[in-house]
């Protein structure tokens, strides 16, 4: 019984993950300077106390190819730990399903976010007067979230 509860509460903590991902990944909200800000997809600009936002446009900035990077990796980040919810949810109703597979995807989850969270802040500079906006913090939680998931349904293991 006890290996249900953490898979119970694991699948709590996955799912905030995924709200954390999700969020972040599509806020405009990682790189804000003066009346601007940006995000993985988009850039805004405040004017006339009107938000115009605009979808970065690769083709035009090659400077910016490793912000693909980022994208593919918070995507992944996302997918796999969808991947790990099923797996959860199979635990629950599948004897053959072991919390372990779980836990090892949402560990693989939090790899990409990692390695996503990573690549930016190695190609973002705030020295000229930008900094780092609410949804890149979002970024760094939904790393931490699901390694504790992956930890509390290893913790179904041993009960």
């Amino acid at each position: 019984m006890g290996a249900k509860i953490t898979t119970i509460i694991a699948l709590v903590v996955a799912f905030v993950t995924f709200l954390l991902m999700s969020i972040a990944t599509g806020s405009t909200h990682w790189m804000k300077a003066g009346t601007s800000h940006s995000g993985l997809f988009a850039s805004c600009y405040e004017m006339n106390d009107e938000s115009i936002c605009a979808d970065i446009d690769f083709d035009l900035n090659d400077t910016l190819s490793w912000m693909k990077t980022v994208q593919a990796f918070c995507i992944l980040a996302i997918l796999t730990l969808i991947v790990g919810f099923i797996l959860a949810i199979l635990d629950i109703f599948m004897e053959s399903i072991k919390p372990k597979f779980s836990a090892i995807v949402f560990f693989i989850s939090a790899f990409w976010q990692l390695i996503a969270m990573a690549v930016y802040a190695d190609e973002t500079n705030t020295d000229n007067g930008g900094s780092y906006g609410w949804a890149y913090g979002i970024g760094w939680a939904a790393f931490v979230y699901p390694i504790a998931a992956g930890i509390i349904e290893l913790l179904g293991e041993f009960y």
